[in-house]
């Protein structure tokens, strides 16, 4: 099978798609398939456009990468050589709309993709649908969600697409509620697993004066996005007062720091009792190896959102008890979720490999 994913960026470590794309193609290639990679509006790119090769686990993908900044028509009369030449059986959206577009509004989307001809099937994956889902959202992310569902359904609508999937339950039923059917196909781990690196591990020992190897010791982990809504500065402390009071903690804050006020409000209100690790960002070998020494870790995304998290997947594939303790309350799917969740929390670590996933989305298309 021939398949040709489009996406909005592939630089490296920046965009969460775009990685997941190139993991998706990678596991496909390995599996016999052919699959290569456009990105079209990729803002870490200078110049207009570009055509590489990206690597995955020994495997080299053909990516074609645009600008944002490139005009329009020169995207789509580039695209569609490409489709000539690449003949794919089908075409893979990824969808998500701040990736299109820097306000998440691509109102020029469904109209570029419809140009696109060719003997092929579209499918559209929706990693994120619109903005107000949650409850109590303000004013202008009911306004935002608005055109989004109208930009949504302008794609569907343009490039009738043969299969749709998200990633979770709560975006299918967001979607089922808009009269659009999508499948899941489930999140896998975009941090694969990688053999322990003893020196660098020692490194970290010598730099925080902790014995990572010493039982002792409870290793708990933060690692991706935090949304201000999981409050970690406050549901933290009161987690380690109620479960592991009377333990010696090291907490390992590693991966991107986005909300570097929460973490040191955090440090207020744990030091010195809990000993702090702050490594920053990290190579996915030496996430990887973190994860793999932990005892639990706190999800910095809300309950009802870790069909979606990235950070949930990678913990679950190093087979670490992930503790979610933030909600960001949708009570009319609060049920739905609550079951999901279960079910999520007790699938075997070799169901979020990018492999397992890469045969569900053949089976999906074949289907």
């Amino acid at each position: 099978m021939k398949i040709l994913f489009l996406c909005s960026s592939l630089e490296q470590g920046k965009d969460g798609v775009g990685d997941y794309t190139r993991k998706l193609a990678g596991a496909l290639i390995r599996a016999g398939s052919k699959a290569t990679i456009i990105a079209l509006n990729d803002k870490y790119l200078k110049a207009e456009h570009v055509k590489e090769l990206q690597e995955d686990n020994g495997n080299s993908i053909e990516v074609l990468r645009f600008s944002n900044n490139s005009l329009h028509r020169s995207r789509v009369s580039m695209v569609k050589t490409y489709i000539r030449d690449f003949k794919p059986d089908w075409i893979s959206l990824q969808y998500v709309p701040y990736g299109f577009d820097k306000k998440g509004l691509p109102f020029y989307l469904p109209k570029m993709l419809q140009q696109l001809r060719g003997d092929f099937k579209w499918h559209l994956m929706f990693h994120e649908t619109w903005a107000g889902i949650s409850h109590g959202v303000l004013l202008r992310h009911k306004v935002y969600g608005y055109f989004q569902k109208r930009i949504a359904s302008n794609l569907i609508q343009s490039l009738q697409p043969q299969k749709i999937t998200t990633t979770n339950l709560l975006y299918q039923l967001v979607l089922k509620e808009k009269n659009i059917c999508a499948s899941i196909l489930p999140l896998f781990s975009n941090i694969s697993m990688h053999a322990q690196e003893e020196e660098y591990l020692s490194s970290i020992e010598k730099k925080y004066s902790i014995n990572l190897e010493d039982n002792e010791y409870y290793k708990l982990g933060i690692f991706g996005t935090s949304y201000p809504e999981a409050m970690l500065s406050s549901v933290i402390p009161k987690y380690i007062n109620e479960q592991l009071k009377d333990r010696k903690i090291v907490l390992l804050i590693f991966g991107k720091n986005n909300l570097p006020q929460e973490i040191e409000k955090l440090k207020m209100n744990l030091k010195p009792t809990v000993t702090f690790a702050e490594p920053g960002e990290l190579s996915e070998s030496k996430v990887s190896n973190i994860m793999s020494i932990l005892d639990a870790a706190v999800l910095c995304t809300p309950f009802e959102y870790i069909g979606k998290s990235g950070a949930y997947a990678a913990f679950k594939l190093h087979n670490v008890q992930v503790e979610t303790l933030s909600f960001s309350p949708i009570p009319k799917y609060e049920k739905e979720i609550q079951l999901y969740n279960e079910y999520l929390s007790k699938r075997p670590a070799e169901k979020w490999s990018v492999e397992y996933v890469s045969n569900k989305f053949i089976s999906l298309l074949n289907s």
